[in-house]
C-alpha cells in the first residue's frame, strides 16, 4: 500500500502554501476571541443589535442584509456538491473511466439536483408566510417581494459559480496528468467531514440553548404595545386580546391601511400560539427552557413528541447562538483550500486576491448578520473561534478514513492474489 502524506500534518509545516492558511486562522481565532469576551460584558450584546435595528430604518440596508443572510444560507448548497464532483472525478480518473455511461449519469443526477433544489427555493420565497400573512419577512420586517428578488438574484449568482467550477473541474482539472497525485480528493474529502463536525457541535448548542432573536425580546417595542386577558388554562400564559402596532409594522411594503385590521389578527394569533411573542432575553450561557427538557424539541425527535411551538419556552425555535451562517460562511475558504493553495502553478497575486474576497465575505457576514439582528455578535464571534479548533481533528479524521479505505482495498486485493495463487 502506497504511503499517503497526512494532512494533520501537513498544516504544520512552515511553508508558502500554509502561509495563506495559518496566519488568517490565526488572526480570525483572536478576533473572535477578543470580540466574544468584550461583547460578552457590559451588555454590548445587546446595545450592537440595538444600533443595528436602528440602521435598519434605511429600506436598502434592511433588503442588503437580508440578501446577505440568504448567501450564508446557500453557500454550502455550492460548496458540498464542488466537493463531490472532485472525489467523483477522482475515482474515474483512478479506474480509468472518464467517458463512462457512468460520468453522464453523475452530471444529468447534479443538474436535475440543481434546478428542482432551487426552484423550491424560490417557490418557497415566492409563497413565504411567517405567520403574519403572505409576503412579510417577520424577523427582519421585510416585504416579500424585496426577499424574493434577493433569492432570484442569489440563484443566479450560485449557478453561474457551480457551472464555472464544474465545467473547469470536469474539462480542465481533471484532465491534469498528476490530478490523482495532487489529491485534489483528499482536501474535498477533508471540507466534508469537517462540515460535518463543525455542525454537530453547532446544532447540539443550538438546540440546547434556543436563544431567541432581538425581535422576540422587544417584541412590544418593535412591534405594538400588546393588552393582556386572562391565562390560558391550556397553555399556562396570560392571552393576547389587543395590540396597538408600531409606525414600524405600519411602513412595511405593500401593507395599507386595508390591510392592517387582518394583519392585527395575525399578529395576535401568532403571539397566542406562542410562534411570534415576547420573550425574555438570554446571554449566550443562558439556556431557554432546560437543556433536558428542549430536547424533546430536537428535529431528530419531531415525530415522536408534539414538537409545536405552544409546549416550547418562547423563541426557542430560531435557535440563535452559535451561528451556522458564519460556520458556512467560513467553509467557502474551501475553494482556496482545494484549488489555490495547494497548485504551484497559481501566482501568488490570485492566492493573495483570494484570501482578501474571503476576508472580506467572512466579516461582511458578521456585520450584515448583526444589523439585521438576525444574530448577536457573541453568536457570530463564538463560531469564529470554534472553526479554526476545529480543523485540526477534521484533518485527523480525514486521514483515519483515507487510511481505513486504502486498507481495506489493499486487504481485497491481496485476497484476489491470494485466490489467483492457489
Amino acid at each position: 500500500m502506497k504511503k499517503l502524506k497526512n494532512l494533520s500534518k501537513n498544516i504544520f509545516k512552515t511553508n508558502e502554501k500554509n502561509v495563506y492558511i495559518k496566519i488568517p486562522f490565526i488572526v480570525i481565532f483572536f478576533i473572535g476571541l477578543i470580540g466574544f469576551i468584550t461583547t460578552s460584558f457590559f451588555d454590548l450584546d445587546n446595545k450592537w443589535v440595538a444600533y443595528g435595528w436602528d440602521l435598519q430604518k434605511s429600506h436598502f440596508i434592511k433588503s442588503f442584509c437580508y440578501f446577505y443572510f440568504n448567501i450564508g444560507t446557500n453557500q454550502l448548497t455550492v460548496l458540498l456538491p464542488i466537493c463531490a464532483i472532485v472525489l467523483f472525478e477522482s475515482f474515474m480518473a483512478k479506474i480509468k473511466r472518464q467517458k463512462h455511461w457512468s460520468v453522464y449519469g453523475f452530471y444529468i443526477f447534479l443538474a436535475i439536483f440543481w434546478i428542482v433544489y432551487n426552484w423550491y427555493i424560490i417557490y418557497s420565497t415566492y409563497n413565504a408566510d411567517d405567520g403574519w400573512g403572505f409576503g412579510i419577512c417577520v424577523s427582519v420586517l421585510l416585504d416579500g417581494k424585496s426577499a424574493l428578488y434577493g433569492i432570484i438574484a442569489i440563484t443566479v449568482i450560485n449557478t453561474i459559480i457551480f457551472v464555472a467550477v464544474a465545467y473547469l473541474i470536469h474539462f480542465k482539472i481533471a484532465k491534469f496528468p498528476t490530478f490523482i497525485e495532487d489529491k485534489y480528493w483528499h482536501r474535498s474529502l477533508f471540507l466534508i467531514i469537517y462540515v460535518l463536525i463543525m455542525y454537530f457541535f453547532i446544532i447540539i448548542i443550538k438546540q440546547s440553548t434556543g436563544r431567541p432573536e432581538y425581535i422576540f425580546t422587544n417584541f412590544e417595542d418593535i412591534v405594538g404595545k400588546i393588552t393582556w386577558g386572562d391565562v390560558d388554562k391550556l397553555t399556562g400564559r396570560r392571552k393576547a386580546i389587543d395590540i396597538d402596532l408600531t409606525p414600524a409594522i405600519r411602513k412595511i411594503n405593500g401593507i395599507t391601511d386595508a390591510d392592517m385590521p387582518k394583519l392585527k389578527a395575525n399578529i395576535l394569533r401568532e403571539i397566542n400560539n406562542n410562534n411570534w411573542a415576547p420573550s425574555n432575553y438570554f446571554q449566550w450561557w443562558q439556556i431557554n427552557g432546560d437543556w433536558v427538557s428542549n430536547l424533546k424539541h430536537w428535529a431528530i425527535f419531531n415525530w415522536f413528541t408534539d414538537s409545536s411551538t405552544k409546549n416550547m419556552p418562547t423563541g426557542w425555535y430560531v435557535i440563535n447562538f452559535p451561528s451556522g451562517h458564519m460556520n458556512a460562511t467560513f467553509t467557502t475558504f474551501g475553494y482556496g483550500y482545494i484549488f489555490l493553495y495547494e497548485n504551484k502553478n497559481i501566482k501568488k497575486k490570485w492566492k493573495i486576491s483570494f484570501m482578501i474576497l474571503w476576508l472580506v465575505h467572512l466579516f461582511g457576514m458578521l456585520l450584515t448578520l448583526t444589523i439585521s439582528t438576525l444574530h448577536y455578535p457573541t453568536d457570530c464571534f463564538f463560531t469564529m473561534t470554534l472553526c479554526p479548533l476545529i480543523i485540526y481533528p477534521s484533518l485527523k479524521a480525514t486521514d483515519f478514513c483515507v487510511k481505513l479505505a486504502l486498507k481495506i482495498v489493499d486487504h481485497k486485493k491481496n485476497k484476489v492474489v491470494l485466490k489467483i495463487e492457489k
